[in-house]
C-alpha cells in the first residue's frame, strides 16, 4: 500500500463524512458540500479550478523504521464568507472531519495515530477562511507489504 492509496482512502472517506455539510461557496448562489482534492490545486485561472469551500487532502512527509512506517497527511481547509463569522464555517469542518477520523476504523493497511492535531490560521485572507488538521498513519513497513515502486 502507497501513500497515494491512503490519499485516495482519505479522499473517499472526506468526501463522505462531509458530504451533508451546506456552506456558502465562493462564486455560486447556492450553498454545497467542500470539494475534495487530492494534493494540491491546479494553477490559479485553470480550466475547473475548485472553489471555496474545498478540503486539500495532501501527504506531506513519512519515516520508515524497523517495527513499520508512519505517513504524515495534512487536511487542509478552506471556506469562504462574506461576514466576520466566517471562521466558524472553517471550524465546523475541522470538526466534522476530527470526529470521523478519530472514530473510524483503520482504512486497509493504514491506521491513525492519535494524537492529532488541528490548528485554524492566525491570518485569516477575508474572505476566505482555513485551517488545518495534521494526521499521522501507520502502516506495515514498504518491504514487509511487497511494494516494489
Amino acid at each position: 500500500m502507497t501513500v497515494n492509496n491512503l490519499v485516495a482512502r482519505l479522499e473517499v472517506f472526506a468526501a463522505a463524512a462531509l458530504v451533508d455539510m451546506r456552506l456558502e461557496a465562493h462564486g455560486e448562489d447556492d450553498a454545497r458540500a467542500p470539494v475534495i482534492v487530492a494534493g494540491w490545486l491546479p494553477p490559479k485561472r485553470s480550466a475547473g479550478e475548485p472553489t471555496p469551500p474545498l478540503v486539500l487532502i495532501r501527504p506531506t512527509k513519512g519515516q520508515d523504521a524497523i517495527d513499520g512506517s508512519t505517513i504524515e497527511v495534512l487536511f487542509l481547509v478552506e471556506t469562504f464568507s462574506e461576514d466576520q463569522e466566517g471562521w466558524q464555517d472553517a471550524s465546523n469542518i475541522l470538526q466534522r472531519l476530527r470526529g470521523a477520523l478519530t472514530g473510524a476504523d483503520p482504512l486497509g493497511p493504514f491506521c491513525l495515530e492519535l494524537p492529532l492535531t488541528w490548528e485554524l490560521f492566525a491570518d485569516q485572507p477575508e474572505p476566505q477562511w482555513g485551517g488545518f488538521i495534521t494526521t499521522t498513519w501507520t502502516q506495515p513497513r514498504i518491504d514487509q507489504i511487497g511494494i516494489t515502486q
